[in-house]
């Protein structure tokens, strides 16, 4: 009994914690739609992973610990994260939840704050490529330079650009900071398409 109650409440522990960086507002700003809820899921299971095998490790010795940790790791192979910064959500959860299970609530709650204001300071803005096809009789690299300036004077960062080898297409890598700024870009791509003189056969954002 006094080991179920000691599971329970580290449980809780976790995923209290886990939940402070799965709904951090930089994460519930992003529209991702259903990868986003994925990553999501994704984090609760990793962190209970990690939970569950401090737990077994402190209670029940290291060899039990290691199997649990070793069948939750294939679960890595069937989720796909889409970043860097998904990764290492995945693995800090983890981390976290390991540090709970293992007896160390302190350490878990320092890493969960730690954690916290990375993602505060480093995760309010998400990169959006934009792929699009020029009309070839359009004069491409023209038509490229313009919707590079059009972008810009209407206050999107534009990263970087780059064009593909012999094709009149090109891709447009942007920062976006805002919640609105995906939309507010599709809105603009479909205005400026239907534009004539623009060049814009075709677009799509990624």
């Amino acid at each position: 009994l006094t080991e179920m109650l000691d599971f329970a409440l580290t449980v809780f522990e976790t995923t209290v914690m886990t939940a402070l960086l799965v709904f951090h507002p930089a994460n519930t700003a992003q529209n991702r739609a259903a990868s986003n809820v994925d990553i999501r899921k994704g984090m609760f299971l990793f962190s209970f992973i990690g939970m569950l095998t401090g737990f077994l490790v402190l209670h029940h010795g290291y060899l039990i610990g290691f199997v649990i940790f070793g069948i939750g790791g294939l679960f890595r192979f069937k989720m796909d994260a889409s970043s860097i910064s998904d990764t290492g959500k995945m693995v800090i959860v983890s981390l976290i939840g390991l540090a709970a299970g293992l007896d160390l609530p302190v350490m878990s709650l320092v890493a969960a704050v730690a954690a916290w204001i990375v993602i505060w300071v480093f995760g309010r803005s998400e990169k959006l490529t934009l792929e699009v096809k020029f009309d070839e009789q359009a004069e491409p690299q023209l038509a490229m330079l313009r919707l590079q300036d059009h972008l810009v004077q209407n206050g999107f960062s534009v990263s970087s650009v780059s064009k593909t080898k012999f094709k009149p297409t090109a891709q447009y890598l942007l920062i976006a900071r805002k919640p609105g700024d995906q939309t507010r870009l599709i809105r603009e791509m479909a205005e400026v398409r239907t534009q004539t003189g623009s060049g814009v056969v075709d677009w799509q954002i990624e």
